[in-house]
């Protein structure tokens, strides 16, 4: 595994990770544990299945403590070699890669980018989001 991204939350700490393709889009996978220590436990995807994780891998993760809870934010690296729809190499530039944004969604030793959201809202003062 590769590009790992690991944070805390709650009393579990998480471990995003990318597999070893290359530059092709993969699903991403996790693992959680009650210390950094371990023992881990793989819990397979952080998104739906055979989305390729939308074309992005993992780089890290931001806990957004607010007043209403916290919130956690997934960045990924968006390679813009590769062709959206087949995820096949394209020739273009790596130099050219975004980093993509999204809500992710933890619940006790779960993990979760159940959505794509395009366009989505982040309340910094409440810790919360909304599509």
């Amino acid at each position: 595994m590769e590009s790992p991204a690991a944070f805390k939350a709650g009393d579990s700490y998480f471990w995003i990770m990318s597999n070893k393709t290359g530059y092709r889009a993969n699903d991403n996978e996790y693992a959680s544990a009650p210390s950094m220590t371990g023992p881990w436990t793989n819990r397979g995807l952080s998104a739906p299945a055979a989305a390729r994780t939308w074309l992005f891998q993992s780089t890290f993760v931001l806990p957004v403590v607010g007043t209403s809870g916290t919130g956690y934010v997934y960045f990924g690296d968006h390679w813009q070699n590769t062709d959206d729809q087949t995820g096949k190499a394209t020739g273009k530039t790596n130099s050219l890669a975004t980093l993509v944004v999204q809500p992710l969604v933890i619940e006790g030793t779960k993990a979760s980018m159940p959505k794509f959201y395009p366009s989505w809202k982040l309340d910094i003062a409440k810790g919360t989001w909304s599509p």
